[in-house]
């Protein structure tokens, strides 16, 4: 049985009898993998709280291959990001960032690129003021490395990318301009349709988001919510509370 050794992100947790815990992890060098911290609950050595969903954790680990969870021999704390747990609405953003890479990554298939989103945007998380306009930006980074992001460099019909307004389809995250539109509103303006662009390439703090306003993020950013549910098959458990926190922030 090898001893092995990588840096993760803990996904999920939950308790397994009266003092473990089987964590999904994504590591750096294994990809999503489902680990078993023994005896953590009653330890007087190790906190629990390090081995909280979000949390980056260096671990040395036994993999055998007829078990599909791998027995976690040590572990040390890199990351815990204190200050996200302090605030609600970043606290449920990153409820959510896990809960999407838990549901749609696959298990075991090693992602460096992805590891390094995941760890960076958790970081940015931390220390940014406009939330959702960061959580609509690692959304479309998420699909964009997963192959899964719809087209939408213009309108689908007259594929014109420089419209004032644009209408955005739930189904299918196409953009109808104004003009091709046949509602009278719009859901977003020109600025939030570029947002969402750059956010595929560009680093979140070189984007300005001063165009993009909050109320137009947070629609794309459940009509892109909605658009996973379909694509994947699954609805998300963390959506509800980070829209209870959306409301209570714009009251």
């Amino acid at each position: 049985m090898p001893l092995l050794s990588t840096d993760g992100i803990v996904l999920t947790r939950r308790l397994s009898g009266e003092s473990d815990f089987i964590c999904s992890i994504y590591t750096r060098d294994h990809g999503r993998r489902q680990f078993i911290f023994k005896g953590l609950k009653k330890s007087r050595k190790r906190p629990v709280s390090q081995s909280e969903p979000g949390s980056i954790i260096h671990l040395t680990f036994y993999s055998k291959e007829s078990s599909q969870v791998s027995t976690i021999s040590d572990f040390e704390p890199l990351i815990l990001f204190p200050a996200i747990r302090k605030n609600a609405i970043k606290i449920h953003s990153l409820y959510y960032l896990v809960e999407l890479v838990e549901k749609t990554s696959g298990e075991g298939d090693s992602a460096p690129m992805l590891y390094e989103l995941i760890s960076s945007g958790i970081g940015a998380l931390e220390k940014t003021e406009h939330v959702m306009h960061f959580n609509l930006f690692f959304t479309i980074r998420y699909m964009a490395i997963q192959g899964i992001l719809p087209d939408t460099a213009g309108c689908v019909h007259c594929g014109t990318n420089d419209a004032a307004s644009y209408y955005v389809d739930f189904r299918t995250l196409g953009f109808t301009c104004s003009a091709c539109s046949e509602y009278e509103g719009f859901d977003i303006s020109a600025g939030t349709a570029r947002f969402m662009r750059k956010a595929k390439s560009a680093r979140f703090v070189s984007i300005d988001i001063s165009t993009a306003p909050e109320k137009e993020v947070c629609l794309l950013f459940n009509r892109t919510a909605g658009f996973i549910e379909n694509y994947y098959g699954f609805r998300f458990k963390s959506i509800e509370m980070l829209e209870v926190c959306i409301r209570d922030l714009q009251k």
